[in-house]
């Protein structure tokens, strides 16, 4: 197998971290962008080479995208919550501007970015494949800073002739996720879980499949093709559900209905700039999870890489453990004091 040389953003980042170690195991060599260099002192230790820069700065990334074989922007800002709109802008839209600019004028032979299947919002059901297209209506700054860099820049510079894959995970979960998902799980092993919301669908993709659906991108996708790296669809309560089965832990007693769940966010968006909400109680968290479903085919990436997804019930196994291995280590410095 040929030895390659690869540029890739958001290495310290959940899914980037793992590609990072992927393409490492695999023999590459791989230059990381890092805006702190100190928090990818374990990519270093595994062997990567680490820059450091930020992908709204263009000059930055020069000397770690030079001479690359070819490039994996994976890099956003993913927040959830309000006044995120400029800083995701920023990061999502003008930084992916810059990288694949950088990417043309530099030559690399080719480059995966990761959209997400995000930017088609909910789809009321609808199952959607690669040709689904959102008319523009966004619960999230998330969702339209993505779609815009999707559209308004990742598809330009394909049309204009730059050697790019587009790769569109799903709900990702799995081992050293943070999100207020994790936080959700969190709450359900601790016996908290008060409420889930009910009709909301989400199509489950494990990192350990979305990160080799990325490296199946670069090694087969078509250039200028687009691929759903996705998972088996599930409302959330049914998820919820296994893994308090999985887990012996009491289900979540209250089921919310839509409207209720907007009615929350409606009072949440008054009140937010007043009194600290965390993240997954936020109005636009309760917005997206109101009834909405987040739902997606990944065939043509089944049939056209090779990718291939885990059931729920195996995907849920090593996160449940990963998180109880959290909750233990808090609770380590509590019982230390009491003994």
């Amino acid at each position: 197998m040929q030895k390659m040389k690869y540029f890739v953003t958001g290495g310290t980042g959940f899914i980037g971290g793992r590609v990072v170690k992927s393409l490492l195991s695999a023999g590459h060599s791989v230059h990381v962008l890092a805006r702190t260099p100190h928090k990818a002192l374990d990519l270093r230790n595994a062997g990567a080479i680490i820059f450091r820069g930020d992908v709204t700065d263009k000059s930055s990334m020069v000397e770690a995208m030079d001479q690359c074989n070819g490039i994996f922007h994976i890099a956003a800002d993913t927040s959830i919550g309000p006044k995120n709109g400029a800083s995701m802008i920023d990061t999502n839209v003008r930084g992916t501007h810059n990288v694949l600019s950088l990417m043309s004028e530099l030559q690399i032979s080719k480059g995966v970015y990761t959209s997400t299947t995000w930017i088609n919002s909910n789809t009321s059901g609808v199952l959607a494949d690669e040709t689904y297209y959102n008319e523009g209506l966004y619960l999230s700054d998330y969702e339209k800073s993505k779609w815009e860099a999707h559209y308004n820049v990742a598809r330009s510079f394909i049309f204009n002739g730059l050697p790019l894959v587009i790769v569109m995970p799903s709900l990702v979960y799995g081992p050293g996720d943070h999100s207020p998902l994790a936080d959700s799980f969190t709450s359900l092993l601790r016996g908290r879980l008060p409420f889930l919301p009910s009709g909301t669908s989400h199509s489950w993709a494990h990192v350990k499949d979305v990160v080799r659906g990325h490296i199946l991108a670069m090694e087969k996708g078509t250039v200028g093709e687009s691929y759903i790296l996705g998972g088996p669809t599930h409302s959330i309560i049914d998820v919820f559900d296994v893994a308090a089965n999985m887990s012996r832990r009491r289900r979540a007693p209250i089921h919310l209905p839509p409207a209720i769940i907007r009615f929350f966010a409606s009072v949440v968006a008054l009140s937010g700039d007043v009194l600290p909400i965390p993240s997954y109680y936020s109005s636009e968290s309760l917005r997206l999870n109101a009834g909405t479903t987040y739902v997606s085919t990944s065939e043509k990436a089944v049939r056209e890489l090779g990718y291939s997804h885990r059931s729920i019930e195996s995907g849920l196994k090593d996160y449940l453990v990963d998180i109880a291995s959290r909750i233990s280590r808090e609770r380590l410095p509590e019982e230390s004091h009491r003994s």
